[in-house]
């Protein structure tokens, strides 16, 4: 009988983690033992779906937008890590205790200094979700100056208590003359692509822009970017590098990076 692992969003059409990871399975070889899946399931669902899950004995769960912090009360244990956090993508079942994880700060840090180096660099993180969380942990760490914007005033002040950080609202993005970095953590163009969080004129070519939106692959604030020559990370790199360490948290086994990463590149094309 196959272990199953299952990514559950809302929207979920959009995710290339069954893909990614079935290439990782096929590589090695175990094909026959692991299947992953994808769910739609909104944040007001997360508590059944965690239910059946167990009834299931699933062996894993990765939580995207927007379940990354209403699965963390269904939980029986959570990461060090994610704790600090706040936020869980990656939930291992062993032997049926339900144990939460992050990864995506790791995907974040690691497609980011691939780039720059972060130690005093100022930062913008756009939004206050799970995901901005594991951003913001990560650059923390790495010893970058961040400063939070977001639509939701008492979310971004509650982050930048947690992180110890500043905060503005969205209206207050003005000018990011000052800014190294502009890391969108928003679904700001998921849904529409044709809109970006960022104002074009607020882009230098100086500047370092990250969009963890992955699809499309290139969104309207990458492409505006690009175009007034600053250095880009699509959202897929982030996504690629966090994918392999779940890969070895779901599966206990090193993911086949290049076989991950060739079966994402060939679905983009």
């Amino acid at each position: 009988m196959k272990k199953t692992c299952v990514v559950i969003g809302d929207p979920i059409n959009h995710t290339l983690s069954p893909l990614i990871h079935t290439a990782g399975y096929r590589e090695l070889g175990i094909d026959d033992k692991y299947e992953y899946l994808a769910k739609k399931v909104s944040a007001q669902e997360v508590e059944k779906f965690v239910r059946e899950a167990r009834k299931q004995k699933l062996r894993g769960i990765s939580c995207t937008i927007p379940n990354k912090e209403v699965v963390i009360p269904h939980l029986d244990e959570i990461d060090e890590t994610a704790q600090k956090i706040g936020a869980v993508n990656s939930v291992v079942n062993q032997s049926g205790v339900l144990h939460g994880y992050n990864t995506d700060w790791i995907g974040a840090m690691k497609a980011l200094s691939s780039k720059a180096e972060l130690k005093n660099k100022d930062v913008a993180v756009l939004g206050a979700g799970g995901t901005a969380k594991a951003l913001i942990f990560g650059l923390k760490q790495a010893g970058a100056r961040v400063v939070i914007y977001n639509r939701s005033f008492d979310k971004a002040k509650a982050l930048s208590v947690q992180f110890g950080c500043e905060f503005r609202s969205l209206k207050e993005m003005t000018d990011f003359s000052k800014t190294d970095i502009i890391c969108n953590a928003t679904p700001v163009g998921l849904k529409d692509p044709n809109r970006s969080p960022v104002p074009e004129n607020l882009i230098l070519p100086r500047h370092i822009v990250l969009d963890a939106v992955y699809s499309p692959y290139m969104t309207k604030l990458l492409s505006d970017a690009e175009k007034k020559g600053a250095r880009i990370i699509h959202g897929t790199e982030m996504l690629i590098e966090q994918a392999y360490a779940q890969f070895k948290l779901f599966t206990g086994r090193d993911a086949p990076k290049e076989a991950m990463k060739n079966a994402l590149l060939k679905a983009l094309k």
